[in-house]
């Protein structure tokens, strides 16, 4: 599992987004994905059980950033996480 830091729409929020990814048979890649936010010293869930799937990439790295991508765009357009 790999952790990425975000910080939504420029704010002083930050934001871990945790990937799990995984190669499927077919070359292609999935990830499940959860995003937290600690909030006067508590962990608190924003995010959980978002999936992604099918992602074509080459390598682990190359999944981890559009997975990144994937998830800092549904954060900007308010998709499946509640800030």
């Amino acid at each position: 599992m790999q952790t990425i830091q975000y910080s939504p729409n420029r704010s002083s929020r930050i934001l871990d987004i945790e990937i799990q990814p995984m190669q499927q048979p077919s070359g292609t890649w999935s990830a499940d994905c959860s995003v937290y936010e600690t909030v006067a010293g508590v962990r608190v869930c924003r995010g959980t059980g978002l999936t992604l799937r099918d992602v074509p990439a080459t390598c682990e790295d190359d999944m981890l950033d559009a997975a990144a991508s994937r998830i800092a765009d549904d954060i900007e357009h308010q998709r499946g996480i509640t800030l």
